[in-house]
């Protein structure tokens, strides 16, 4: 009896090594096939001439006025904002 227990520990020992090993494999391809796919699409970002955006905190002023709510005929809500060309339109929100 004795034998039969000493044998099924140690070949559980063994399976759970076994096991152990074949997870950092796996983690491992995973983590190359990741780190190869975001190397892959920043490479092409920059290819494309995307630049990162500078960090820049919420508020830049010293003082910060919310845009101000209008309210059309029908009830429907906006701002007016300005596009990069300095020409008015309506946010509609």
């Amino acid at each position: 009896m004795e034998v039969l227990i000493a044998a099924t520990r140690s070949s559980l020992e063994e399976y759970q090594n076994k096991i152990d090993i074949e997870n950092a494999v796996r983690f491992g391809i995973v983590f190359i096939f990741l780190f190869a796919v975001l190397w892959f699409t920043l490479a092409l970002r920059r290819k494309n001439g995307v630049k990162r955006k500078p960090w820049r905190p919420f508020q830049t002023k010293g003082s910060y006025e919310p845009p101000k709510v209008f309210y059309g005929k029908r009830g429907g809500r906006f701002r007016i904002r300005y596009n990069n060309n300095g020409e008015p339109y309506r946010d509609y929100f």
